[in-house]
């Protein structure tokens, strides 16, 4: 075959232009070509990328995207298997790449390279903010892109796709299309052109009969058309509607139209202002006089930029409703919670006619008392025109006077820095025109779970409009002279708006100083914590002040707790290794994690995972070492390390449970509960913790524990074989290596050499794969301990295989079985004698090495040892293969693939994969041949596993 004719060589160094469509059913089309979508839970993946596209999404976050709480057993292969499959169809014709392709591996992630134009849903927005911002001086340019956007809808966005990222995706973008709908129905309003109003506006009423405000947008285009009739019969639709679902009256603007409709200026009741406005006043007494609010919020923020899709939320949440609409901003100390929430009531003052009620309520502030509700109510009634003596007393005859003023209004209630939700309460007011926008550091259960308020997580901003603010705060001159040292400043101060502000001050106010000269002076400060605070704390305005506010807001296990957090050394805790440190059950600590995250002092990141932003566990250490004293904290550490070293030890256990993990026993503790139970759960936890144990490996170290410090690596070497992340298990060791030497632990460091020896082998460093092997095999033989010997002697045996030295791989194998049967181990014996079928098979003696291979098959089987079973189906259709036998050996290798899929085994599984392709090419099925090596070449790519040069020539020569 001519390379001519080879897809993926054709245009192995070129990027396709792809183009992915969501506002309908999923659709990708590659070079201007449609692609297949593939099977749902794959689209489930590519949706969440897609929402996300330019920024890493963790393998984490693609799992809860996909299952939710109900995580498969093997959810994380699932997910690798699925980005290799993406890749094949986000490139196909091309050789797909991990690191710089269309779908890149990115820090543990992926990330969807896909420029904003090349998304619909983009585009859609991007078209309504232009039309947005064209409404005024071009009103028809603004509705032709307002109709093209809506041109761009297909159906249902997502249609089909499950899972529960995919459901909310599909909700909000709903939401954004019915909104942008009755925009352009009032700009066409404006236009005079209401046939295309009550064209475009009655399918959305038939659609959504609850909807007021389109029903209301069709009215008045019936109304404008001289179809007065049809205008009232809309009218009672909508009422019986509201009665029948809601048993609830029309909102005032409705009835302000229905009254003009029929030509009347007053309500029937009699109680209506000759403007048709309900007057507003108590239940019993004088009515107050109909005036617009006179408590409007703060000036619009001076300095704002991006936080595009947390102003779409907003405007999806608090948009025209069915009833009164609350949404809850909740996010840490300075993530701008509050400049967001002015800068998106100031944005929308139109769309809430009876003005806006603001009220500042100081709930986390370190200087001055909040209000109480009675004194917000008192100001908010003012503001409604009741004078001063018409104002009850208690805060009950306020709430419900309040409720009474606002029932017929469109009114925004912004309540800024909540304290808890009971707080917020009597401030709600019962107008279904009204929308209360509440912004807290604490999750406000109780406004989400009685009020359905929507809660809206801020967290930091994205690197491009943290880098916007830094320019707008230190000028675009200063920034553009140095735009790397402006990037750094922007990381340092983890992109949290209230630190990127005061480091743009400070640059604004030395304008002579270079931004390399004042990022070094902030690194010089003792820490993060100090170079962005206050040279004025007591304003309040500097990150360690908030900080210190919040945590005084703590109950004093949960302020304990918050502090000895501070101390575990990875970067995600669970309720488990928590529960370590803090000496309570795994449901205790769940309990303090959980009010924790309330209050925005720590983040979930995933089931049952929990992590501290950068700069609040730099806080938390500081509050540890003010209010613990050292014996407590290092009881606690001492705690974590002999809980980490069981969870370890028992999940490994599941994962390969020969004898190696015997040889470390490590006495149960108090905290030893929660953990897995079964393989695939040890999979998922060993997954998740795998980081978090190299980082605890490490804090043994530093703490002179150097028996953890070796154990740890010991115990995991299974793990790390089966996964193959050899930078984190060669960090990992070499940790292990130097807490042996320290600790004298020669059997320690042997085994420490053998896990070495394992890794480098993989990774086709042979040199120093032989000194690590030799020397732990002539240790062990020193020890005269036979299973050691022969768990070195298997890969040294491999060693030689690949390096073509076959008398001594053949002697090396056998003298692993013999060391194996001394030692009592039928398993390892079978592991051996597999190795031997290997090396038979390599020498040209097909049938020697099946003999070989059945043996060692027989032994897996009776035992139960699916891993064992998988090797030597592999191997014994490669034997299968060189001995011309293809149905037999299509037959092994492929129950070997499915075997190693299930067990989470993508490294193994892509070698399947290229067997199976040589096995279809020698036969003549070059299709399937390619199909099966483009896909485990995705998998070693994403590795980093050397096998990907192979299969990239087994590709090229075809």
């Amino acid at each position: 075959m001519s390379r001519q004719q080879i897809g993926p060589d054709r245009a192995a160094d070129s990027v396709p232009t792809v183009r992915i469509s969501v506002l309908g059913p999923l659709a990708i089309q590659v070079d201007g070509v449609p692609e297949s979508v593939g099977p749902p839970l794959r689209q489930a993946v590519l949706a969440c990328l897609s929402a996300q596209a330019g920024t890493v999404v963790s393998k984490e976050q693609l799992m809860d995207a996909v299952w939710g709480e109900r995580l498969p057993g093997n959810a994380s292969g699932n997910i690798h298997t699925y980005i290799a499959r993406l890749r094949k169809q986000l490139e196909p014709g091309h050789r797909q790449r991990a690191v710089d392709g269309v779908l890149a591996t990115v820090h543990g992630g992926y990330c969807l390279r896909l420029p904003p134009a090349h998304l619909d849903s983009t585009r859609f927005l991007t078209l309504r903010a232009r039309a947005r911002a064209e409404r005024a001086p071009a009103p028809e340019a603004a509705a032709g892109m307002l109709r093209e956007a809506l041109a761009m809808w297909r159906g249902t966005p997502l249609h089909g796709v499950p899972g529960p990222f995919a459901a909310a995706e599909r909700q909000r973008l709903q939401g954004l299309r019915l909104a942008t709908l009755e925009e352009y129905g009032e700009l066409l309003l404006d236009l005079d052109r209401p046939d295309i109003v009550v064209q475009e506006l009655s399918p959305v009423t038939r659609d959504h009969p609850l909807r007021e405000s389109a029903h209301l947008l069709l009215m008045r285009a019936l109304e404008r058309g001289g179809h007065r009739d049809e205008a009232l019969e809309v009218y009672e639709r909508v009422r019986e509607g509201l009665d029948e679902e809601l048993g609830v009256r029309p909102g005032a603007a409705l009835i302000e139209a229905r009254d003009r409709l029929r030509g009347g200026t007053v309500r029937p009741d009699g109680n209506g202002p000759p403007d048709g406005r309900r007057a507003i006043g108590r239940a019993a007494g004088p009515a107050a006089p109909a005036v617009q609010p006179r408590r409007y919020p703060p000036p619009r923020p001076g300095r704002f930029v991006g936080r595009q899709r947390a102003l779409d939320e907003l405007a999806s949440a608090l948009g025209p409703g069915d009833r009164p609409r609350v949404c809850v901003v909740t996010g840490g100390a300075g993530t701008g919670k509050t400049t967001l929430a002015l800068e998106w009531a100031h944005r929308v003052a139109d769309t809430f006619p009876d003005g806006c009620l603001y009220a500042e309520l100081r709930g986390f502030s370190f200087s001055d008392p909040p209000p109480t509700a009675a004194e917000t109510l008192y100001d908010f009634l003012v503001a409604l025109g009741v004078t001063f003596d018409q104002i009850p007393r208690t805060v009950s005859a306020r709430a419900a006077l309040f409720r009474s003023l606002t029932e017929q209004r469109r009114l925004l209630v912004l309540l800024d820095d909540a304290r808890t939700g009971d707080d917020v309460l009597p401030m709600l007011p019962a107008g279904r025109g009204c929308a209360t926008l509440v912004t807290s550091r604490r999750r406000l259960d109780t406004l989400v779970v009685r009020h359905a308020a929507q809660p809206l997580l801020l967290g930091p901003m994205d690197h491009r409009d943290a880098r916007a603010l830094l320019d707008m705060c230190a000028g675009p001159e200063r920034t553009e002279a140095e735009p790397e040292e402006a990037d750094a400043l922007v990381e340092y101060c983890v992109r949290l708006p209230l630190a990127i502000s005061m480091v743009g001050n400070r640059a604004l106010s030395s304008p002579q100083l270079p931004l390399q000269e004042l990022l070094t002076r902030i690194r010089r400060y003792g820490s993060r914590l100090d170079a962005l605070s206050s040279a004025q704390p007591e304003t309040g305005a500097d990150l360690r002040t908030v900080f210190r506010a919040s945590a005084a807001e703590l109950s004093a296990p949960a302020r304990r707790a918050f502090c000895l957090l501070s101390l575990f050394p990875g970067t995600h805790v669970d309720p488990a290794a928590a529960g370590a440190l803090l000496d309570r059950t795994p449901r205790e600590a769940a309990a303090l994690l959980s009010e924790l995250v309330s209050d925005n002092l720590l983040a979930t990141a995933g089931p049952e995972r929990y992590r501290f932003h950068d700069l609040l566990r730099e806080f938390a250490g500081e509050l540890a070492e003010e209010l613990l004293d050292a014996r407590e904290s290092a009881a606690a550490r001492e705690r974590l390390l002999r809980w980490t070293l069981h969870a370890a030890r028992e999940a490994s256990r599941l994962i390969e449970p020969r004898a190696l993990h015997d040889r470390f026993p490590v006495r149960p503790t108090p905290w030893s509960v929660g953990g897995p139970t079964d393989r695939s759960g040890a999979v998922r936890w060993l997954a998740v913790h795998q980081h978090d144990l190299v980082a605890t490996a490490e804090l043994a170290y530093r703490l002179g524990r150097y028996d953890v410090a070796w154990r740890l690596p010991a115990i995991l070497t299974a793990w790390f074989y089966l996964r193959k992340n050899w930078a984190l298990w060669l960090r990992l060791l070499r940790t292990g290596a130097r807490a042996a030497r320290r600790a004298g632990a020669t059997a320690g460091l042997a085994q420490i050499r053998a896990g070495a020896g394992l890794a480098h082998l993989d990774l086709g460093h042979y040199r120093q794969a032989r000194r690590q092997l030799t020397r732990a095999a002539a240790e062990f033989q020193r020890l005269d301990d036979q299973w050691q010997l022969g768990t070195v002697l298997v890969p040294l045996g491999d060693l030689y295989l690949r390096t073509h030295r076959f008398d001594q791989a053949l002697h090396t194998f056998e003298s692993a079985r013999r060391c194996y049967q001394r030692a009592g181990d039928e398993w390892g014996a079978a592991w051996a004698l597999s190795a031997l079928g290997r090396a038979l098979l390599a020498t040209g003696h097909p049938g020697r090495a099946v003999a070989a291979l059945e043996r060692a098959l027989r032994v897996w089987r009776t035992a139960g040892y699916t891993r064992g079973e998988a090797d030597s189906m592999m191997q014994l259709g490669q034997a299968h293969l060189a001995a011309d036998r293809p149905r037999e050996a299509r037959r092994f290798l492929s129950r070997a693939d499915r075997m190693y899929e299930s067990l989470g085994d993508t490294y193994r599984h892509a070698q399947a994969l290229v067997w199976l392709g040589r096995l279809y090419r020698q036969y003549g099925d070059l299709s399937s041949a390619r199909e099966a090596w483009r896909t485990a070449l995705s998998v070693f790519e994403a590795l980093g596993a050397p096998d990907a040069a192979e299969c990239g020539r087994l590709l090229e020569e075809g």
